[in-house]
């Protein structure tokens, strides 16, 4: 369509170097995650960014999300909350999930 931008590969790599603010433990989470096989359920990076800045600017105190594989977009949620966050999530389907996002943290 002539009304939309094509997403290709080196746009989403440009997306996601120069907009994204990933912190230390985001970025461990996403290596570790990347490198399972199931890696496809991950929210990538410039969505985990555009989950960031909604919370933010709807100034949340909570957070809920169903379904987690290993946490990724847990975690950009919750860095966006302030101190006196609450997330709260079910169903854990990858067995190693909580554990992934612990040590990235």
């Amino acid at each position: 369509m002539a009304d939309r931008l094509e997403m290709t590969s080196d746009l989403i790599e440009y997306v996601c170097r120069q907009g994204t603010r990933e912190s230390v433990s985001l970025e461990k989470l996403r290596r570790r995650t990347q490198a399972l096989p199931e890696a496809y359920m991950r929210v990538p990076q410039e969505q985990g960014q555009l989950l960031h800045f909604l919370i933010k600017s709807l100034n949340a105190k909570k957070v809920m999300e169903l379904g987690v594989f290993t946490g990724h977009s847990t975690l950009w949620m919750a860095s966006a909350l302030p101190e006196d966050n609450r997330v709260v999530k079910s169903m854990l389907p990858f067995s190693d999930g909580l554990t992934l996002v612990l040590k990235a943290t």
